[in-house]
C-alpha cells in the first residue's frame, strides 16, 4: 500500500502530538505515503559523565516503549504503512531534521506546544527550530 515517499512525525506523547498523529495518518493515507513516527528522548548522560556501556538502552527509553505500544495498535488499525523509531539525543530539533534527511522524507509534521510568545522567543520551541532549520516542508499542527 505504501506510496513512493515518507512523512516524518515527531511524536512525544503530548496532546499536541496526538493531534499531529491524526493529521499525519490522514495525509499519509491520502497521499499513499509511509509514516515514520520519531520519538526523541533526552540523553541522560548529557550533563554528567556516564559510561555508555553501563546503561542499557532498553532502560533509557521506557517512556518511548510505552508510547509506542499504544501507538502500534492505533496505527495498525489505520491501515497506514508505518515505522516507529526512537532516538536518544540532547538536541531534539536537530535529530528530527537529520532523521528526515536520512529517511528522505517529503515532509515533517510536529505538534505545536503553544509556548508563550516571550518564552518562545527566548527558548525557541522544537516546532519553530525544526521549521526554520529544515530544508523539508514542515507542518506544525495546533
Amino acid at each position: 500500500m505504501a506510496g513512493s515517499g515518507n512523512i516524518l512525525l515527531a511524536f512525544d506523547g503530548s496532546a499536541q502530538s496526538i493531534k499531529a498523529l491524526d493529521e499525519a495518518v490522514r495525509l499519509a493515507k491520502g497521499l499513499k505515503m509511509s509514516l515514520i513516527v520519531l520519538h526523541v528522548y533526552w540523553n541522560e548522560g548529557a550533563d554528567a559523565y556516564i559510561d555508555p556501556k553501563m546503561i542499557a538502552t532498553e532502560e533509557m527509553d521506557v517512556e518511548g516503549r510505552i508510547m509506542f505500544e499504544k501507538l502500534d495498535k492505533r496505527l495498525k488499525d489505520s491501515g497506514v504503512d508505518y515505522r516507529l523509531v526512537s532516538e536518544r539525543s540532547t538536541d531534539a530539533p536537530q535529530t528530527i531534521i537529520e532523521m528526515a534527511e536520512k529517511k528522505n522524507c517529503e515532509m515533517i509534521i510536529v505538534g505545536n506546544r503553544g509556548v508563550g510568545r516571550v518564552r518562545g522567543f527566548i527558548l525557541g520551541s522544537v516546532a519553530e527550530k525544526v521549521a526554520t532549520g529544515s530544508k523539508r516542508s514542515v507542518l506544525i499542527v495546533k
